[in-house]
């Protein structure tokens, strides 16, 4: 009989992870405006760590799923308004490379 290792845990992908919470992610005042009071809007790619870090953060704690390592390729950005305000924040994702019900 063929038996599986167990599961590691720790070297799943996309497992939710408990990530420290700093000021930066602090609730701030409501915005209450037009949107063109806020343009112009830009996204603004996510590259250095440090932004990793806030941008991971910032998803863990205002996304009702919280953050989950992705798996393959993406890309994060920032959505940013007048005046630098962080807005939001965007993931994009690669597609699967191989899906054969996609692919038939």
């Amino acid at each position: 009989m063929f038996r599986l290792p167990a599961k590691n845990e720790s070297k799943v992908r996309g497992a939710r992870r408990v990530l420290s919470r700093s000021d930066d992610s602090e609730p701030r005042e409501p915005l209450s405006t037009q949107l063109g009071q806020l343009q112009p809007i830009e996204l603004q790619v996510v590259g250095s760590d440090c932004e990793r870090a806030q941008w991971n953060e910032l998803v863990d704690r205002y996304h009702y799923l919280g953050y989950r390592q992705p798996m393959g390729y993406y890309l994060r950005y920032f959505i940013v308004g007048r005046q630098g305000r962080r807005l939001g924040c965007l993931p994009f994702q690669q597609a699967a490379a191989k899906l054969v019900c996609r692919d038939r």
